[in-house]
């Protein structure tokens, strides 16, 4: 692999390979590992004539080099500059594929990740992308039939695979006395693991040869209970690092508990261990059933099974080693990434004849280019030169800088909206123009109701003030909790507003929204003022029962709250529910 700082585009000589452009994060991480790097230098051996190219997703030349590939491939985007390049692409015949490889949807939330991922917009991202490829790669059936369900097409599975020529089985079966049973994982699968350790408690009591291997984070000694002779744990680090850990073991365990999330994971664990010599122990859920089938590798689907697998394997290690071997030759046969031509069939399907007008000056083969840093995106800089004007008391500057941006992004949803904002804040806005652009933002980003909201306070008829308001409440019904959060603060700031409660039906809007966010205590304060103003004395003493029973123990535990993460709790929550329901 070469890791090189390109020369500026403009003294490159184009060459005539052809040109794969994948625009990714240079990282040691298994998903750049497994999903970006490794697969790319492969693919550069299969194709010898191909110049593969992994470029830093932080790389200014990305929008120039992602013009000129004769495919680009992008993963997990959410660069909105990049849409115009695919457009453009588009005309000229060239395709886009994007990847998306985690249900990013529904993140357990004790991940690290999980803060980004509950945002509505960067789903929002992710979906315009999807949209706009000529095609969506992801890992495995969860991915893909989660993804189908809302619509999208072009959708094809490229399963991980294990990355090197195995070693010999002979010389990765550990021959050490103990029986080592391990585990290894990310936070985001620390209910997954926790779930698993009643099991591992139970078994070490009774099989005095067996040491508990983990690896992951640093938190997890303190959750084991467990004696400290009996245990090996390793700080998550490298993938050589990761590996090597693998190979110490005989026996791995894949607990997956039953959660939209882990239904959208890879087999990547099970091809891991068995590609080391482990013999890998399957929780039977819908990432693993292919394995299972294929390979025969052992499986439970209740921790009782588990509970018999572990003592059985325990008691007669010759039966684990040759189950091991079984597994590891299905992997060495089936799923090595140097025998594997799925990347490289769909890749090839996808590119025009004849030469290419792209090389970026490298020559045919594998290159892993850092490129220029560029401190920003584009559509921030437009962002921040028009909040300039604003702040200057110029709009009408700041509204020609916001729509000359969309003119040359339409699909990015931040400065539409934030044209839409300041061309309306202006008392000589072009209101015709901004009816038009609401029209089109509300059918193309149909769940992003700030453009609702807009709409709601642009409009001057009374009648068509309240529709509207009772029609964003039957919106927000379809919503799930993070997409109803991310606008409630706007959705309250606009009910507050004279216009709404000067409405006859400000009751009835205002109820529909209280179901919406039933527990929004701010909401039902203001609901239970208006009641009383307007007679409804009942329903004003309910809503101010309920404030008075929920704000004392909100203020009593406020310093408890503060200083404690709910993301521990639902950990611990969902590692003793998947527990007790799988028992």
């Amino acid at each position: 692999m070469r890791l090189a700082w390109p020369r500026s585009c403009d003294s490159i000589n184009f060459v005539s390979a052809k040109t794969i452009l994948q625009i990714a994060l240079m990282n040691e991480t298994g998903d750049s590992m497994h999903r970006m790097r490794w697969p790319a230098a492969e693919l550069s051996k299969q194709m010898p004539e191909w110049c593969v190219v992994n470029l830093d997703a932080h790389a200014k030349e990305r929008y120039e080099w992602g013009l000129s590939a004769d495919l680009l491939v992008l993963f997990q985007s959410m660069d909105l500059d990049m849409l115009p390049v695919i457009a453009k692409r588009r005309e000229q015949g060239r395709a886009t594929l994007v990847e998306y490889n985690d249900n990013f949807y529904e993140p357990p939330a004790w991940s690290p990740v999980a803060g980004d991922w509950q945002s509505p917009l960067l789903w929002q991202s992710y979906e315009l992308f999807m949209e706009e490829a000529d095609g969506i790669i992801v890992t495995g059936i969860g991915l893909y039939e989660l993804f189908k369900k809302k619509r999208f097409s072009n959708l094809h599975i490229l399963r991980n695979h294990f990355p090197y020529t195995p070693e010999p089985f002979e010389k990765l079966w550990p021959k050490s006395g103990e029986i080592r049973i391990g585990w290894a994982g990310s936070l985001g699968h620390m209910a997954d693991l926790l779930a698993l350790l009643p099991s591992m408690r139970a078994l070490i009591e009774t099989h005095k040869q067996i040491k508990f291997c983990l690896m992951g984070n640093e938190s997890i000694p303190s959750f084991l209970h467990m004696p400290q002779e009996r245990v090996e744990f390793r700080k998550w680090g490298s993938m050589d690092e990761y590996f090597s850990f693998l190979k110490s073991l005989h026996i791995g365990i894949v607990p997956q508990l039953a959660t939209p999330y882990n239904d959208c994971r890879s087999d990547i664990k099970a091809v891991e261990y068995a590609g080391c010599g482990v013999l890998p122990l399957l929780q039977e859920r819908l990432p693993y059933q292919e394995f299972i089938r294929e390979s025969g590798s052992p499986s439970f689907s209740s921790w009782q099974e588990l509970d018999r697998l572990l003592a059985g394997f325990a008691g007669d290690p010759e039966s684990a080693c040759q189950k091991a071997k079984q597994i590891y030759e299905y992997v060495r046969t089936n799923r090595l990434l140097s025998e594997d031509s799925e990347r490289c069939d769909l890749y090839s399907s996808l590119l025009k004849e004849g030469a290419s007008p792209a090389g970026f000056g490298l020559k045919p083969g594998y290159h892993e280019v850092l490129g220029s840093k560029r401190p920003e995106a584009s559509f921030q800089q437009i962002l921040k030169e028009a909040q300039l004007a604003i702040d200057a008391n110029n709009l009408g500057r700041a509204s020609k800088i916001l729509e000359q941006g969309v003119s040359e992004n339409p699909l990015n949803f931040h400065l539409v909206h934030a044209f839409l904002r300041c061309e309306g804040s202006r008392p000589e806005g072009n209101r015709g123009k901004i009816k038009d652009l609401l029209r089109l933002a509300k059918e193309r980003f149909r769940n992003d109701l700030r453009f609702n909201l807009i709409e709601i306070a642009s409009e001057q008829d009374a009648a068509h003030v309240e529709k509207d308001w009772l029609e964003l409440a039957q919106q927000l019904a379809s919503l799930n909790q993070a997409q109803k959060a991310a606008v409630f603060e706007d959705v309250l700031k606009l009910f507050l507003g004279k216009k709404t409660r000067m409405l006859q039906s400000v009751l009835q809007i205002g109820e529909a929204l209280l179901e919406q966010f039933p527990e929004r205590l701010e909401l039902a304060a203001h609901m239970a003022e208006l009641h009383d103003l307007q007679g409804s004395r009942e329903r004003a003493r309910d809503l101010f029962g309920k404030l008075v029973k929920d704000i004392p123990v909100i203020q009593s535990n406020k310093e408890f709250a503060e200083k404690t993460q709910q993301a521990y709790f639902l950990a611990r929550y969902e590692g003793l529910r998947g527990g007790l329901d799988n028992s």
